[in-house]
């Protein structure tokens, strides 16, 4: 079941006419709905190098609706928020890593010797 789950942002983000600055539109609620796997493809992409703060940042622009621009222009607050809510739904995901490698000393089969892998009466 997709869902999504309502931010209010302490610094709403203003979006302004060019020519006279005035105030045109006023975020001060987003929806982050539940990311995809292309979500979190793209994010990791978007990241590169840059860390996991530049995946969140990449995700919340995907998930929200939101421009990266003003993803970026987040106040800190803001940001954590949204890092809390990405993380939220991550953490439902399959254990990776150290973690998921202390789940079990056993492996869990025994291939026989020589066969490389390859499971018995393969393509036979």
């Amino acid at each position: 079941m997709r869902q999504s789950i309502k931010i209010t942002l302490r610094e709403p983000i203003i979006l302004r006419n060019a020519e006279t600055g005035a105030e045109v539109h006023r975020i001060a609620e987003i929806d982050f709905r539940e990311p995809r796997a292309g979500d979190m493809a793209a994010a990791m992409d978007a990241s590169g190098a840059g860390g996991t703060g530049s995946m969140i940042l990449a995700l919340a622009a995907r998930c929200s609706g939101l421009s990266r621009a003003q993803v970026d222009d987040l106040s800190i607050e803001d940001f954590f928020a949204i890092s809390e809510v990405a993380t939220s739904f991550l953490q439902r995901g399959q254990a990776t890593g150290q973690s998921a490698a202390n789940l079990s000393s056993a492996p869990s089969a025994l291939l026989p010797a020589g066969s490389a892998g390859t499971p018995p009466n393969f393509g036979s």
